[in-house]
């Protein structure tokens, strides 16, 4: 059972193609508007693209921790997007709508001054048979480099192409990461910079991040570092 996120500040298509392909491949999504519908009963929870500080907020003190707790209890997360801004950690402790799910912050700076951006972004997913991926992005993180020992490298930035991303940035997005995974108590968390699961052709991919996230009690041995 998955429940995905789809109430204030949350946007675009994530949540219907997630729950589309849950149900191609026999699971149960779950679309709702408040995660004080978070329990137990599920396995993992997805939080899509939108805006980071309006979800984090929308959530509330009592929500942020409901989603902590079910995280470190083992419940798995995948953010997309603004939903991966908010499993990371930043340095300001003031910025209370974080999760800080992994120890990890993003590269804020890459769009300063004109922060929509968005295009086209090729990955080269290691874990995933490596190979090179081409996979929409809108805006989302990346991350920087060396990232803690704790946390892995799913997928890193080879090439930007398309859209209206400034050549300053397309330079400066060029490797770096772009998926991250680690844990969080006994939970599994994934912070996803561009959009697999709007991109035809990444099915499976988004398919096995999902797979590996559920609550199971952890990755399985093909993800040890």
């Amino acid at each position: 059972r998955v429940f995905v996120y789809t109430g204030v500040g949350s946007g675009g298509s994530t949540a219907r193609r997630i729950e589309r392909l849950c149900e191609e491949r026999g699971w149960r999504a779950h679309l709702r508007e408040s995660v004080d519908d978070l329990s137990d009963r599920f396995q993992l929870v997805v939080i899509p693209g939108g805006s980071a500080v309006i979800m984090g907020n929308a959530f509330g003190e009592d929500g942020r921790e409901r989603l902590r707790a079910f995280i470190t209890g083992g419940g798995g997360y995948i953010g997309f997007c603004a939903g991966g801004i908010l499993g990371c950690t930043p340095p300001d402790r003031a910025q209370s709508h974080f999760l800080r799910l992994l120890p990890v912050h993003f590269l804020h700076r890459l769009h300063a001054k004109h922060p929509e951006r968005s295009g086209l972004v090729d990955l080269s997913t290691e874990w995933f048979g490596g190979h090179q991926q081409e996979c929409k992005y809108h805006n989302g993180p990346l991350f920087p480099s060396p990232l803690p020992s704790s946390v892995r490298s799913l997928a890193v930035v080879t090439r930007v192409s398309g859209g209206n991303i400034r050549p300053r940035a397309v330079t400066k997005m060029r490797n770096r990461i772009a998926i991250v995974m680690g844990r969080c108590g006994s939970g599994t968390v994934v912070l996803c910079g561009p959009h697999p699961e709007c991109t035809s052709g990444m099915e499976d991919f988004t398919w096995s991040l999902l797979q590996q996230c559920a609550r199971s009690g952890g990755p399985s041995p093909a993800w040890s570092t």
